[in-house]
């Protein structure tokens, strides 16, 4: 969010129920990779390709804790919006 959105200087009691935002962000291998040494899971789902191909998502998938941790990162974009603290 930017401040062009029209948060700043708002509390987060000012947020309507049922408001809705969007925010979005690419998932790079690397992001996977990088994350897979860091948490040690290095199942094949996650790292290998050519193992994937032959499965039922028929490519490799993103950690779960990768995509809660992008959750993360995107409600606290959100709150700082609100200047709200980051805690």
């Amino acid at each position: 969010m930017s401040e062009s959105s029209g948060v700043r200087g708002r509390t987060i009691a000012d947020i309507p129920v049922g408001l809705k935002t969007r925010v979005s962000r690419t998932v790079s291998e690397s992001d996977v990779y990088l994350f897979a040494g860091i948490s040690g899971d290095l199942d094949p789902n996650h790292v290998d390709e050519e193992y994937c191909r032959k499965t039922s998502f028929g490519h490799r998938i993103a950690h779960g804790a990768l995509i809660l941790g992008y959750t993360s990162a995107a409600s606290t974009q959100i709150l700082h919006a609100f200047d709200r603290p980051m805690v």
